[in-house]
């Protein structure tokens, strides 16, 4: 087994493994405290089960993974550095506070590249860095005719882009990287060719000091690709790519100094949050903004408190129906995180069993004949994706009570609000509800099943292309919608969307009947992730701060929130020279 009986065992759990034949698959871990080891099993009948492997932590490092990597979220890699080769493991936990805990488990035990930081003990170095992969000139189509970029911090490869066809591809892909390691000193930026039988290839790189980007600052800049140490074929000029960069290092305190902040944020009509939704004008703020707080609120049982108001409010702004959470605001942003991290049992009941029926099955369902090598085969398609659709319908009418009740209850409010605001148009109480449970979530899903960890591996080109004919046509049935000439291929569905059309706006009423809210204060946001998520919100007030005083003009209220951001900076600063005379810089 590996383990002694006095050592310490620090956490145990199954956690997928991704093997070198780009295939995950599920082991049980033990994490050695006693030993530094993770070790890995089949089962979790240890007395009776030799380890499949053992990954010793005294040799490696703990980096995040983007999602966008694997197209899989909550996942991690450890990192073991060889004289010339750098070899990851990468790890996926089933949910985002399973590789949360994973994470603080294991990073105490992995080799530290430096292992005392100048900052006091209480108070934790925030490094994050915000890259936007903008779009790039003359890359050579004939070395790449599909093109994607990878990320890497220092060396080690911890996100990617789409491809996109060259020469002058265009990706405006957004990557958010909070707890950059202090041994971090560059990222990299690598051009690739996506082969289609092939292996892909780089074509060319950047490198960026991080000590060059001015801290809390967005800067934009096209960056000259190089072919040096990447073994491209052309030697040449193989193009540029346009790289936006935000990079901040600060610092995050003890917990209790931001309890003035937090009694602002939770005060009623969130006057706080309003203005700081009015002061983020970038993307990487408002993004911030979003997750550190649906962090906070969640974290004392609000949650549901910040969502119906920020809904409430742009209902109360909106004209029209049609356009009604359209657009990306932060009441949408927070209740696109707010599903994903909270609807993982909704999920599996919900869309789950179509998703896996469709990826075993691996059966066509095309009825587009112009895709089609036989189109005598679209009635014997039909007839197998119809009764999909009905088995699906099934499967999330049966799911209402996996629902989370505080996710009901928000869906109540919608459904009050607009009624409200339309008494005369009743088919808007349902679209409210369905542009978030199906539009933003089980469409989403079956679109994306690896996104929400639903399966291991991607979906074949036959399955994906099933989802998506499965997916649009419950984006319809949501809509209240028929399909009409545009998709005229998919006008043989329309029999199933009049058929459910009445049960669809049954189960979302039923869905959103929760008139009382229970507040249910959860543990997954841990003193240090509490204060790390107001310390963000801080910063964006120190930022902001002389917006935040002109609007204090008109609201009074916000002057106390110019006096708690003043009081922070002046903490925040005095931990900062504490931590310059230790390190010998002051």
């Amino acid at each position: 087994m590996l383990v002694n009986r006095h050592d310490v065992i620090c956490k145990q759990g199954f956690l997928q493994k991704h093997s070198k034949k780009n295939k995950w698959k599920r082991f049980f871990f033990v994490l050695n405290g006693t030993e530094q080891h993770l070790l890995y099993y089949d089962n979790d009948n240890l007395k009776r089960t030799k380890p499949k492997g053992l990954i010793d932590l005294q040799y490696c490092q703990l980096y995040q993974m983007h999602e966008s990597f694997f197209d899989k979220p909550n996942c991690l890699q450890l990192v073991t550095r060889g004289l010339s080769s750098v070899e990851s493991n990468y790890l996926c936990a089933d949910t985002a506070e399973e590789a949360q805990h994973w994470s603080h488990m294991i990073k105490p035990l992995c080799y530290q590249a430096i292992p005392h930081s100048p900052v006091p003990s209480r108070v934790k170095e925030l490094r994050s860095l915000h890259v936007n992969i903008l779009d790039a000139k003359r890359i050579p189509g004939k070395l790449a005719p599909q093109s994607y970029c990878v990320i890497s911090l220092n060396d080690v490869k911890v996100c990617r882009t789409r491809p996109q066809h060259s020469p002058d591809p265009v990706w405006e892909e957004e990557f958010y990287l909070d707890e950059v390691p202090a041994e971090i000193t560059t990222f990299s930026v690598t051009v690739f060719s996506r082969g289609k039988r092939a292996k892909d290839t780089a074509i060319g790189h950047v490198t960026v000091k991080l000590r060059s980007l001015r801290p809390s600052e967005q800067v934009e800049d096209w960056y000259l690709l190089s072919t040096q140490g990447t073994g491209a074929p052309s030697k040449g000029d193989v193009g540029s790519v346009r790289i936006r960069t935000y990079f901040q290092n600060d610092v995050v305190m003890p917990l209790e100094e931001y309890n003035g902040l937090q009694e602002l944020l939770v005060q009623d009509g969130l006057e706080t949050v309003f203005a700081l939704a009015e002061v983020c004008k970038h993307q990487h703020e408002s993004n911030t903004l979003a997750g550190a707080l649906l962090n906070i609120f969640r974290s004392t049982g609000k949650e549901a408190l910040l969502m119906t108001t920020l809904n409430a409010y742009q209902i109360a702004q909106e004209e029209m129906t049609s356009t009604l959470f359209r657009t990306t605001s932060l009441a949408t942003k927070l209740m696109d995180l707010y599903m994903r991290r909270s609807v993982g049992t909704f999920l599996q009941h919900a869309v789950c069993p179509t998703i896996l029926r469709i990826t075993e099955s691996n059966r066509s369902c095309e009825l587009n004949p112009v895709l089609m090598e036989r189109p005598a085969d679209i009635a014997s398609n039909l007839e197998y994706f119809l009764g999909l659709l009905d088995s699906t319908m099934d499967s999330i009418y049966m799911s209402t009570d996996s629902c989370p009740m505080q996710l009901r209850y928000i869906c109540h409010c919608l459904q009050r609000n607009v009624q409200q605001k339309w008494p005369d148009e009743p088919s808007v109480r349902t679209r409210a509800v369905s542009g978030f449970i199906f539009l933003r979530l089980l469409c989403l899903a079956l679109l994306n099943p690896r996104m929400f960890s639903l399966v291991t591996d991607a979906p074949t080109e036959t399955a994906a292309r099933t989802l998506t004919l499965v997916a649009k046509s419950l984006q319809n049935l949501a809509n209240l919608i028929e399909f009409g000439t545009k998709e005229s291929y998919m006008e043989v569905v329309n029999p199933f969307i009049v058929k459910n059309k009445q049960r669809i706006v049954l189960f979302l009423d039923e869905l959103s009947n929760v008139p009382t809210y229970c507040a249910v204060r959860t543990d997954v946001c841990k003193a240090e992730d509490a204060a790390r998520s107001l310390a963000a919100l801080h910063h964006i007030c120190s930022t902001h701060v002389d917006d935040i005083h002109r609007l204090s003009l008109s609201k009074p209220n916000l002057k106390k929130l110019v006096a708690v951001t003043d009081m922070l900076t002046v903490h925040r600063d005095h931990y900062l020279n504490q931590a310059r005379k230790r390190h010998g810089t002051g």
